[in-house]
């Protein structure tokens, strides 16, 4: 800030042009650096939702197969979920990959227990991923995240 002496009064005159350009540039920094951390948060939560869909719909067709005594079949391509005539849509941004297991899962009637044991999905969304692990013969669900 400018200031002028007149008799012993400082009169301010307000900012410069150079501080006012300092400023400006701080903020657009700190804009710039935000808006990053801040798309990277919602990318995040994308996941972590779509992460949640899974384990709730995985668990939901084993809790079928046990109330109903009917088999559940669980199949999946890169952007969706299909168990008998559901099908769960994910974003389009989201990828899901199986990592380790058949290409079906069953859960059997009457105690919702798997064909097949160990399972791994991934859901990924860029460099971003989280994981599901559905193991062992009863078919439990765990939900990992990086």
């Amino acid at each position: 800030m400018t200031s002028v002496r007149m008799t012993g009064v400082h009169i301010k005159r307000g900012f410069t042009l150079i501080e006012m350009l300092i400023v400006c540039a701080i903020l657009a920094i700190l804009l710039g650096i935000g808006l990053v951390n801040f798309q990277r948060f919602r990318t995040n939560l994308e996941l972590r939702q779509a992460q949640q869909t899974l384990v709730q719909e995985l668990n939901r067709a084993r809790s079928d197969s046990r109330r109903l005594s009917e088999d559940q079949l669980v199949t999946w391509n890169a952007s969706q979920l299909m168990i008998g005539t559901r099908t769960i849509d994910f974003n389009d941004s989201i990828q899901l990959v199986k990592i380790k297991g058949s290409n079906d899962l069953t859960y059997t009637a009457p105690y919702g227990r798997l064909k097949v044991t160990n399972y791994l999905f991934e859901l990924r969304h860029g460099d971003l991923k989280r994981e599901v692990h559905v193991y062992g013969v009863t078919g439990k669900i765990k939900a990992i995240g990086f």
